[in-house]
C-alpha cells in the first residue's frame, strides 16, 4: 500500500495497483470546446472562452491578472492598475524637476536632485525678508553682501572680537 501511495500508478479510488487510465479523445475534445469563465470572475472579470484560450487571457489580457511593472521597479500589481502605477507611482518613471526642468527618474529627482538643484528657491539663512526669488545658485553671492550677515567689527585687526550685522557697519 505504501508503494502504491508513492507512485502515480494507483487507482485514485481504491488505491490498488497497477492502475492504467485511458484518455478518451472525444471527451477531451468536447472539454476543450466548452466555455469557461476567467479564474478572476469573482473579482469582476467578465471574460468567457474555451479552456485553451483561458491561459493566454489570464497571462496577457485579464485586467485582474498579476503583472510586473514594465519600467523595472519589480512592483507586482493587478494589470488594471499598471497604467496608473506607470504614470503616478513608479519610482522609475521619468519626470522633470519642477525648478530647472532637468529630466530623471522620479526617485532621483525627488531624493537627490531637488536638494542640490541650482534653481531651488531658498530663503536667506540670515532672515532677509526683502530678498524675493533667491535661488540656490545665487545664495553664495547674496551671503557675501547680505545686510544681516554677521561680520567682524572694523577693529578686528586690533583685537576686537565682536561680530555685527553688515548693515550696522558704518
Amino acid at each position: 500500500l505504501r508503494r502504491c501511495k508513492e507512485t502515480s500508478y494507483c487507482c485514485p479510488l481504491c488505491r490498488t495497483s497497477p492502475f492504467t487510465s485511458k484518455r478518451d479523445a472525444q471527451e477531451e475534445k468536447a472539454m476543450l470546446k466548452m466555455l469557461v469563465y476567467c479564474q478572476h470572475r469573482e473579482l469582476g472579470c467578465t471574460w468567457t472562452g474555451t479552456l485553451p484560450q483561458h491561459g493566454a487571457h489570464v497571462v496577457l489580457d485579464c485586467p485582474y491578472g498579476l503583472t510586473e511593472c514594465t519600467l523595472g521597479c519589480k512592483q507586482v500589481l493587478v494589470r488594471s492598475e499598471l497604467q496608473s502605477h506607470l504614470e503616478l507611482h513608479c519610482c522609475l518613471r521619468r519626470v522633470r524637476c519642477r525648478y530647472c526642468r532637468v529630466e530623471g527618474t522620479c526617485s532621483f529627482i525627488s531624493h537627490s536632485h531637488e536638494k542640490i538643484c541650482p534653481k531651488l528657491p531658498m530663503a536667506c539663512p540670515n532672515g532677509c525678508e526683502g530678498v524675493a526669488g533667491l535661488l540656490q545658485e545665487n545664495l553664495q553671492a547674496h551671503l557675501r553682501a547680505c545686510p544681516l550677515a554677521s561680520v567682524p567689527c572694523h577693529f578686528a585687526q586690533f583685537g576686537c572680537s565682536i561680530q555685527v550685522p553688515r548693515r550696522e557697519l558704518r
